[in-house]
């Protein structure tokens, strides 16, 4: 692939995570994005500096959307907790990374992923969290739970947009080929 197809496949999956964050009021599955990120960059089809853009562009996504058509109050609180989804999606994303880097079966590389960017952003939000009003009820089993949900929905999602994406490409290249 070539680096504008890659730029443009980090702003499709961060566009998708924007969608989440308009269907969960907010909660971009950012587990899920770091997880299928990771194994571009595992899979040589990213640049590491890529996935840190796929992340970035989704996190200011989240937030444009949380600001601008939710109306989130504009508050140290909200800023607060603002930036720590930002810090705890590109923990997701280091941990991802790291989770998957001696794993060679594809599969088993995308499961360590996601539990290990599930744990990292779970870990960092609580983390930060602590000095942020509002942060000791952010955790309870339920709404861990619902995130986690909300992120193998996300994660699926990604993995069969992905696929049909691969399949078009695959497509064109060989039409492509064929008329030279």
């Amino acid at each position: 692939m070539t680096q504008r197809q890659n730029v443009i496949r980090s702003a499709c999956f961060a566009a998708i995570a924007t969608l989440f964050s308009l269907a969960l009021a907010c909660a971009a599955p950012f587990a899920a994005l770091a997880t299928v990120a990771a194994q571009g960059v595992a899979a040589h089809r990213l640049a590491p500096r890529e996935a840190l853009l796929t992340m970035l562009l989704a996190w200011l996504a989240n937030q444009a959307i949380g600001y601008g058509l939710l109306d989130y109050p504009v508050d140290a609180t909200s800023i607060g907790w603002g930036i720590a989804l930002g810090l705890a999606a590109f923990a997701s994303l280091a941990a991802a990374q790291t989770a998957m880097q001696r794993i060679t079966h594809r599969w088993l590389a995308m499961l360590a992923g996601f539990a290990a960017a599930f744990i990292a952003n779970q870990a960092a939000l609580y983390l930060l969290g602590l000095g942020l009003p509002g942060g000791e009820g952010a955790f309870t089993p339920a709404i861990i739970a619902e995130v986690l949900r909300s992120n193998l929905l996300g994660l699926a999602m990604l993995l069969v947009l992905l696929g049909l994406a691969d399949a078009v490409a695959a497509r064109v290249s060989a039409r492509s080929a064929a008329a030279r």
